[in-house]
This record gives C-alpha cells, sequence and structure tokens, in this order.
C-alpha cells in the first residue's frame, strides 16, 4: 500500500507474545506440540527441546483440543525448568485444532507461593472485569463510522477501532495493539508521523492535524486527513489519541472548483469583451486583455482608476454614462454607449452592468462588447430592406405577405391582378385568400378549406407552390401560380406570397392539349385518346357482359386526290369527311383520326345487327359528292369490323383484326366486311416479307440514305438524318413504311437498329475528317429505348465510331415516350447527360404528354409534316403552329420542322420563328456519296 503496509505477524510470533504474557514473576510458561519424532517444547524464555514421545502427554494433548485440562505433575516434571513448580499446571488448547500448528500451552506457579496464587487469581477476577470494560469501551468505539486509534509513548498502538484497523492492516483491533506504526506506513510517511508525534510529546501544540494518501487496494487513491491530540488518563498516562477523516471527496470538489474557477478566468481573459470589475464608486479593481484591447491602455492605466472618462454616450448630446448607472435597485442595467480607445477611437459598445457580492463587499461587473459589426449588420440590413421594398413594389407580379390567414401586405402589381388598381391598400387590406376566391376551386374544394390546407403546407414545408383560382375585384376569375415562402415578420413566422397570372399559360397548355389528344386537322380524337377511352370502355362491357364493335375505315383512292390535287385539297377533303362521318355516329360513339386517311369508331353496346347499322349509317355519308375546286368528287370508303371480346380483348387487337377485314373488302371490291379468321391472305404476304427482311438483316442488306437539315438564317447544313432504305437483290425498294413497322413488331428492329446506327456513326465520322463535322440523327423505336443496355450500347457506337456524343441526335416519337415514361426518361437522361442530343419525332400527331413534356430529358421537338401542310394559308394551322413554339420557348427547346414540299411553307415558317426545316424543297434523301456537302441554301427557290 502507499502510505502504509500490512504487519506481518505470523503464528510464531503470535505464540512468543502468548507465552510472554503468561509468564511474570516465579512464573512460567511453556508451549507442546506433538511432531513425528516426539513432543516439540518451547518455553517462555523462546529455549526449545524436544521430549520423548509419552502416552499420557498424548492423552492430554489429545484431550485438550476439546477442553482445557489439568497436567498431571508426573508429566509436569518432564517440562524444562519445571522443578520449582508445584501443584498442577494450567492448560489450554490452541486455536487451530485439526491443523498444522496445533500447540498445548501449559502456566504454572512457582513453589511455595500460594499467596501470590491467590493474588493471580484477584488480578485474574479484576482482569475479566477490566475486560468486560475494554470490550464495551471497544464496541463504543468499533461503532464510529471513522477510524480512531490510541498510542503511548512508545508510539506502540494501545488501541482502536475497527474501522481503523480495517484501513491499516484489514484485521481486527486486536491485531493491531502493541504494535508501533512503521510496520504499517510507507517510508515516505514515516518521517511526518514521527515528527508531529514528538511535538505532541514535548508539549508544543495539544493538536496537530495532517495528511496522507493511499491506495484501498482498489485502485483508488484516498486523501486521509489525521487529526492527533495529546491526553491523559485517570492514572495520569499520556496518550495520542487520533482520528482519520476521509476527505478525498472535498478535496476532489474543491479541485474542480478550482478548475471551474481556472476556467472561468481564462474565459474572461480570453473574452473579446471587456470586463470590468468595480468597485462602489466605479474605480476599476481589475480589468481582463479584452478591456485593453478594446480601450488601448493596459492594467497600470486601468486598474485604479474610475470607469467614466473612457465611456461615452451614443448620441453627443446626451449625457454620457456615469455613477448612477451602479444604483442596482433596478436589478442589472443594460444600455449601448460609446467607449473611447486611447487612439481616439469611439467604440460602440453594449454595457451590462450587474451586482456582485464578495466577502460582504458589493462589487459591481461591467461587461462591455464590441457591437460595430452589430451595427454594420444592422445597417445592411437597413439596405436590404430598403431593396426588398423596392423589388417587392417593381415587381410585375402580385406579392403579397400572409400573416396568420390574412394578407396584411401587398404591392401595386396585386392590385392590378385582382382588379382594383383604383383602390389604396388601405382599402383593401387586411383580406384573407377565400376573400378573393370563388367559392370552390376548380376541384371542387370548398376555397376556405384549402386555401388552410395550402397554408398549413407552406409553414410545414417552409415552401409551397400551387396554382389557385383567383377572383378579383371586379368579379373576373383569374388562374394563378401561387409560391409561399416562410420569412420572418413582426418577430413571428409569416408566409412571402409571390402570385403569377397564369391565363396566357393556360391557354397554351389548353392549345397544346387539343394538340396532344385531338386531331389538329379534323378537330376529331386522336389515337391516344381512343386508346384512352377504350380501355375503360372496354373494362366496363367486359365486366357486365356486354359487348361492343370497333370498325377501321379506310378512303378509297384517297393518295389519288393527294397525288393530283395537292395535300392541302386533300386535307380539305378529310375535314369534310370527318364531319360528315361524326355527323353520322350514335350518342356515345367515337371517332378517331388515326393517321393519313384512317379513322376509326369505337362503338359500345353493339353486337353485329347493330354493327351493320353503324355501317350503314357511315356509308350513307358518302352518298353524295363533295366539293373540289373546279369541280366535285365521290369518294367512298373500305371498312373493317370487329366484336369485343369475340375477336380480341385489347384496342391492339381489334384495330389489328378490323385492319385485316378492311383490307379484305377492299381487295373484295366491298365496303364493309366483318373479321373472320381466314382472312389470311394479308397476313401470309406479311410472313413471306418477315422472313425475307430477316434474310437482309442477316446479310446486312439495308442500307441509309441522308437528308440535310437546312438553318434558314445562315443557309447551312446544320444536321442530317439518316433514313433506312431497303433494295433487296431484285432491285425493287420495299418501301420504310412496310418493313419498318414490321421490323417492330418482329424484334428485328433492334439488330436493324444497331447495325445502321454503327454505319450512320462512323459516315459522320468521315465527313467530320472532310471538314464537315454534321451531327447525325437517327431514328429510335420503342423496342430499341425498352432493351435493357440501350444506353450502354449507344455509348459503345459512339466510342468505336470515333464520334463526340454531341455529333449524335437520337430521335424518338412521341408515342416511344409515353410506352414507359419513367423509365426512358431515365434511359434518356443517362445519354444526354453524356452529351447525346435528344429529339421528340413527329410531334403533333396526337401522343404527346404535357404533364410529361417538361420532365422529359429532351432538346428538340420536331413538328410532324401535317401540322405544316397548310401554315401558309391556314391561320387556325399557323396559330396551332405558334403555340408549339411558345411551348418550346417556355421550355427552351429548340423547333425542326419536317415535311418542308414549298417555298411558301418555309417563309412562313420562318416568319413564324420556326428556322430549322428539313423536307423535298431542300433536298431528298440520296446516298452518302451524292450528299450536298458545303451547299448553302440562299436561294428562296432552293
Amino acid at each position: 500500500m502507499t502510505g502504509l503496509r500490512g504487519p506481518g505477524i505470523t503464528a510464531d510470533t503470535q505464540l512468543r507474545d502468548l507465552l510472554t504474557l503468561l509468564a511474570g514473576p516465579g512464573s512460567r510458561a511453556w508451549a507442546i506440540r506433538a511432531t513425528a519424532t516426539g513432543h516439540l517444547c518451547v518455553d517462555d524464555t523462546g529455549t526449545s527441546r524436544v521430549l520423548a514421545p509419552s502416552p499420557g502427554l498424548r492423552t492430554c494433548l489429545r484431550d485438550s483440543l476439546r477442553r482445557p485440562c489439568l497436567l498431571p505433575a508426573p508429566l509436569l516434571a518432564e517440562l524444562p525448568g519445571a522443578a520449582a513448580i508445584v501443584g498442577d499446571g494450567w492448560i489450554a488448547a490452541c486455536t487451530n485444532p485439526g491443523g498444522d500448528d496445533e500447540w498445548l500451552v501449559v502456566a504454572g506457579t512457582s513453589a511455595g507461593d500460594g499467596t501470590r496464587i491467590a493474588a493471580a487469581a484477584r488480578r485474574r477476577r479484576q482482569h475479566r472485569r477490566l475486560a468486560t470494560a475494554v470490550d464495551e469501551a471497544q464496541t463504543v468505539l468499533d461503532a464510529l463510522p471513522f477510524p480512531v486509534f490510541y498510542k503511548d509513548e512508545s508510539s506502540r498502538y494501545r488501541g482502536c477501532n475497527r474501522p481503523f484497523a480495517e484501513v491499516v492492516s484489514g484485521a481486527g483491533p486486536a491485531g493491531l495493539v502493541g504494535y508501533h506504526p512503521d510496520r504499517f506506513l510507507s517510508q515516505e510517511h514515516l518521517a511526518t508521523h514521527h515528527e508531529i508525534d514528538q511535538a505532541l510529546w514535548r508539549g508544543e501544540h495539544e493538536e496537530l492535524p495532517y495528511e496522507l494518501t493511499f491506495d484501498d487496494g482498489t485502485g483508488t487513491l484516498r486523501e486521509v486527513r489525521c487529526h492527533k491530540r495529546l491526553t491523559r488518563t485517570g492514572h495520569g498516562e499520556r496518550l495520542i489519541v487520533g482520528a482519520l477523516l476521509d476527505v478525498s471527496d472535498h478535496r476532489r470538489t474543491e479541485r474542480a472548483l478550482q478548475a471551474s474557477e481556472a476556467r472561468l478566468y481564462r474565459f474572461i481573459e480570453e473574452s473579446p469583451d471587456a470586463y470590468f470589475l468595480l468597485d462602489e464608486t466605479g474605480v476599476i479593481l481589475r480589468a481582463n486583455r479584452g478591456a485593453s484591447r478594446l480601450t488601448g491602455a493596459d492594467d497600470g492605466m486601468l486598474v485604479g482608476a474610475p470607469l467614466w472618462p473612457w465611456l461615452g454616450a451614443t448620441d453627443p448630446r446626451a449625457e454620457p454614462p456615469g455613477p448612477g448607472l451602479l444604483d442596482a435597485a433596478g436589478g442589472p442595467q443594460c444600455l449601448e454607449a460609446v467607449l473611447r480607445h486611447a487612439d481616439g477611437e469611439a467604440i460602440p459598445v453594449e454595457l451590462r452592468i450587474s451586482e456582485i457580492a464578495d466577502d460582504g463587499a458589493t462589487q459591481r461587473l461591467c461587461v462591455a462588447t464590441d457591437i460595430r459589426e452589430r451595427h454594420r449588420a444592422q445597417a445592411r440590413m437597413r439596405r436590404h430592406e430598403r431593396m426588398f421594398r423596392d423589388v417587392f413594389e417593381a415587381s410585375e407580379d402580385a406579392i403579397l405577405i400572409l400573416d396568420g390567414d390574412r394578407f396584411v401586405e401587398c404591392n401595386q402589381a396585386t392590385l392590378d391582378v385582382l382588379g382594383a388598381r383604383h383602390l389604396e391598400r388601405e382599402a383593401v387590406l387586411p383580406f384573407t385568400p377565400w376573400d378573393v376566391s370563388p367559392p370552390t376551386q376548380p376541384d371542387g374544394t370548398d376555397s376556405r378549406i384549402k386555401a388552410q390546407q395550402m397554408i398549413a403546407l407552406a409553414h410545414y414545408r417552409h415552401f409551397h407552390r400551387f396554382e389557385w383560382l383567383c377572383r378579383g375585384f371586379d368579379g373576373q376569375d383569374i388562374p394563378i401560380e401561387a409560391t409561399m415562402t416562410t420569412i420572418a415578420y413582426n418577430g413571428r413566422t409569416a408566409l412571402y406570397t409571390v402570385c403569377v397570372d397564369i391565363s396566357e399559360r393556360r391557354r397554351h397548355e389548353e392549345e397544346a392539349f387539343s394538340l396532344a389528344y385531338y386531331d389538329p386537322l379534323t378537330g376529331l380524337p386522336n389515337r391516344r385518346l381512343l386508346q384512352h377511352r377504350a380501355v375503360d370502355t372496354i373494362r366496363e362491357h367486359q365486366a357486365g357482359g356486354r359487348s361492343l364493335g370497333v370498325l377501321y375505315l379506310d378512303l378509297d383512292r384517297f393518295k389519288d386526290i393527294n397525288d393530283t390535287q395537292g395535300h392541302k385539297t386533300g386535307d380539305g377533303i378529310l375535314a369534310a369527311i370527318a364531319d360528315r362521318l361524326a355527323d353520322r355516329l350514335r350518342p356515345g360513339d367515337t371517332l378517331a383520326r388515326l393517321g393519313g386517311d384512317e379513322f376509326a369508331v369505337l362503338c359500345p353496346d353493339c353486337d353485329a345487327a347493330v354493327l351493320d347499322e353503324v355501317v350503314d349509317d357511315l356509308g350513307r355519308a358518302f352518298e353524295s359528292p363533295l366539293p373540289l375546286a373546279g369541280g366535285e368528287v365521290r369518294l367512298d370508303c373500305s371498312i373493317g369490323g370487329v366484336l369485343c371480346p369475340q375477336d380480341g380483348t385489347s384496342l391492339d387487337a381489334l384495330l389489328q383484326h378490323a385492319d385485316i377485314a378492311m383490307y379484305e373488302a377492299k381487295a373484295a371490291g366491298r365496303r364493309f366486311m366483318r373479321y373472320a379468321p381466314h382472312h389470311g391472305a394479308a397476313v401470309q404476304e406479311r410472313v413471306q416479307l418477315e422472313q425475307a427482311l430477316a434474310r437482309a438483316v442477316e446479310q446486312d442488306a439495308l442500307t441509309l440514305w441522308y437528308q440535310p437539315r437546312v438553318c434558314t438564317r445562315s443557309g447551312r447544313i446544320e444536321s442530317v438524318e439518316a433514313l433506312a432504305r431497303w433494295i433487296p437483290a431484285d432491285g425493287e425498294a420495299i418501301s420504310p413504311g412496310r418493313f419498318i413497322p414490321l421490323a417492330e413488331q418482329t424484334g428485328l428492329i433492334v439488330a436493324i437498329g444497331a447495325q445502321l446506327r454503327r454505319r450512320a456513326a462512323h459516315q459522320a465520322r468521315a465527313w467530320a475528317e472532310q471538314g464537315y463535322p454534321l451531327r447525325m440523327a437517327v431514328n429510335i423505336s420503342p423496342l430499341e429505348l425498352e432493351a435493357p443496355r440501350f444506353a450502354e450500347e449507344i455509348l459503345a457506337t459512339i466510342d468505336s465510331g470515333g464520334l463526340d456524343p454531341a455529333q449524335l441526335e437520337l430521335e424518338i416519337t412521341e408515342g416511344t415516350f409515353m410506352r414507359d415514361p419513367e423509365r426512358n426518361a431515365a434511359t434518356l437522361s443517362r445519354l444526354r447527360s453524356a452529351g447525346v442530343h435528344i429529339t421528340i419525332d413527329d410531334f403533333g400527331i396526337g401522343y404527346s404528354s404535357l404533364s410529361h413534356l417538361k420532365c422529359l430529358p429532351v432538346d428538340t421537338l420536331k413538328l410532324d409534316r401535317s401540322l405544316i401542310n397548310q401554315v401558309d394559308e391556314d391561320a387556325h394551322e399557323a396559330a396551332i403552329v405558334q403555340a408549339v413554339l411558345a411551348l418550346a420557348d417556355r421550355l427552351s427547346l429548340n423547333v425542326i420542322a419536317e415535311g418542308m414540299e414549298t417555298a411558301s411553307q418555309a417563309a412562313a415558317l420562318d416568319a413564324l420563328g420556326c428556322t430549322l426545316h428539313q423536307g423535298f424543297h431542300y433536298a431528298h434523301p440520296v446516298q452518302p456519296e451524292a450528299f450536298p456537302l458545303g451547299r448553302i441554301y440562299r436561294d428562296p427557290d432552293r
């Protein structure tokens, strides 16, 4: 142990001490132990000898293990030095029966001294009474919670309580009696211990405390305070009485307090604020380094001097701070003042003065904080507030501050939007959102309830944007887009609300919606809208066990009109026929234009008989001739019909079978024919074409022809589109309109696309090496786009062809996008981020989803030729194109017009702002060696 050591008391030591105590004047004491060779006998003088084996001695040893017994005289005579002993000895057993150290203790009295024996008996009775008193005193001492000891002038312990014995040796109190402290204390404490004891014995002090530290055996250092006092017993014997107090917790608390005070002083010293400790009159008693920095003075100039000369008022006209600030009756003081630096600079500070008590003396603590940066921030804030107010007022959008559920601020643009520009703001503020709204919103929700929901969302998200229908003070409804952002306003959280009038955008969206779901030429639903209606109708009829019909209608000889009279005339004929067909429909039927001269009719609740009646009604639309420039023309149609569920359960299957039946009717010269499974001649032809196409793909027999795209501003070719061509070995070209749909249906389009893209990439590289780095556009089918590794294949093609990704353009139709918008958008986003250009092909034929268009990774819209056929003559068609151009501009998209056939069309589109053209007016698709590299198209007639 640190500070104390164990007693080191052995069994032999205890035996000698016992024999010494038993022996006295005229008395002797022996200890006997049986061994293998005899009996070992030790007397009170420390002399030992071996006695001869004796049966009587062994019997006494055995009996004494159970209780004390008398030793017979013959056996006593065998003990060394026992010749003078008369009578019997007293025998006691050892305290370790059955162990290795079993001793028989014998004590006797000298001969002829009966008086001494009687006196010894009295002493034994006195000792027993004394022992009882000592035991009682020991019990009292042991009950004390702290260690206590006392010792005589030889410095040996005369007694202690159990807590002291456990601290010193771990034994009982009796085990320490008679021992010197040097058996327990370490060398480092012995000198101090001896010096204190001697000072007490010399009478220099009546009481001396001191402290020592030791390990309590568990690895914990304990700090002990020892109090020693000199005292006397009743018969004048001097003793030193001591008590130990464990002060470990107290010392730890003191050290923690000292460390805390040291940290506080360091914090104060290192603080950028100036700390002044003042007396009751304002004289500086102490100052930190922050005070020296702010004043430019050292402690010698500050301590002992009053604080007030260093202070000034923020307003030169006001009285500077003075001793009156020390009046603490009103509690701590806080104010702004000026602290004068030694170089003359006046530093704005915030003063905080509070009263503190130190040993009964009243003092003041004054803390000065440099607020120059705060003043600069406040100045910046004022400038920002002025700027905010200027922007607030100058904005063309309506801006309002919503505090709670009421608008409490608004700019002039708000009054303009609400039709209240003739009113003052004070006349309309405050007002709630539902005060300037119709009773319900377009979705049918009560305006008040929905407004409260929007306000709660804005507070929860800190930002919320939504569309809203307002009603101005003039009664007009205005669609707006509201953006709410949380701001701090007059100590509360308010909503900064910006409202943008989206009436014009709504008009563009409605026009674009019409373009997405309706055919722009005839105004009929397009394929997309037909698909939506068919899905719901088929589901309802199947659930109810009802049948429905689908008709596929194709105009006869309509191509002749286009070829002889031009597309403009043909479009007029189509529009007129659409009107006639629509007039012949039953309520609930849907007539849709599928494209070109093909129409479809969805007929709910229709069986075979009803389907025949519908066909008859539609046929009457062709009974009268149609007006034609310079005359009139008669047209007829071929119709194929199917029933659901007999002939299919999806619109695609029904249209496919109706298409087959229509071609059967056309081939038979009949107006109408119902689908039958044997209508397979066309299918056989398709199979033969499919087989030939597969062989062509295997032989890499498909080629590419190229058509330029011209910028009308520069006249230069800006990019080129690669178009697939198939010329079999017999030399008769097969139209892409025949083999491309077949390739998509059979899946051959994937292999065809990969072959042709590699060829296009190498051609673009060859032209670039000639000094014509043109972007190469290739068409992508739905199957290709949906292939698992489509993006990797495109990037590999770019790498193998040695192209810059920006030189490749992918054209995807609107229908391709809409098959799986999320997945396709992810694929195209990856390619676009790599630099590949993305274009929507055939935009405007009816597949567009405006809700997805703004999110798709698209660079260019390519207008379908149907949108520009009459753009130079038809104001309605020009307006549609203008709407698309406006939409593209809002979405930062380029626009290309394809199918340009006349200079008039080119001029009209150029005037509308569409400057990228493609069509026969500029050039037909040609083989690569005939491509007009470097040509400038400056002649208006090209």
